[in-house]
């Protein structure tokens, strides 16, 4: 009995190996481009007054926002935002151009969309309505880097801009 116990676990061992593949990871350029393809395009927005900027969000900022916030943009564009939502993850170029220009009459010319609009709630308390706003590269390519396709997010008080 050990003896068919050990030839059935030896073949079906064997027979796996026969359809394991090499699968070759995609190219990062490739992995970049796919993810950035989303389904909401938001709405055209201008910003009035940068002075509730967010650009660097702690860890479980958006633990309480979440479930709102997919129901509009969904999980796959979230998951990216949550990491895309802090400069420090920017494109370096995006973040050197933003952080001259933002606040001069250059910012004007960036393109930008209201892609989520929440108001935020942490520890239960709630606070002003927010918009999350997407700046994809494909429409600001002279801020990026050019091998870069890396949408970048901020968050502003929605008070603070218009939404064409």
């Amino acid at each position: 009995m050990k003896i068919t116990i050990c030839f059935v676990a030896v073949a079906i061992f064997m027979s796996s190996q026969v359809f394991a593949q090499k699968v070759n990871a995609p190219k990062k350029s490739s992995y970049k481009k796919a993810v950035n393809k989303y389904p909401v395009k938001g709405k055209p927005v201008t910003v009035n007054s940068w002075g509730s900027l967010s650009v660097y969000m702690l860890p479980g900022y958006f633990k309480e926002d979440k479930a709102g916030i997919i129901k509009q943009i969904g999980i796959k564009e979230f998951e990216q935002m949550e990491s895309y939502c802090t400069e420090q993850y920017w494109d370096k170029t995006f973040a050197a151009n933003f952080n001259e220009t933002y606040s001069t009459e250059k910012a004007a010319q960036l393109k930008m969309y209201c892609i989520a609009q929440f108001v935020h709630q942490f520890n239960g308390t709630k606070f002003e309505p927010m918009v999350l706003i997407r700046i994809p590269v494909a429409e600001n390519k002279n801020m990026y880097a050019s091998d870069d396709d890396r949408d970048a997010y901020i968050i502003l008080k929605k008070k603070d801009v218009v939404i064409q």
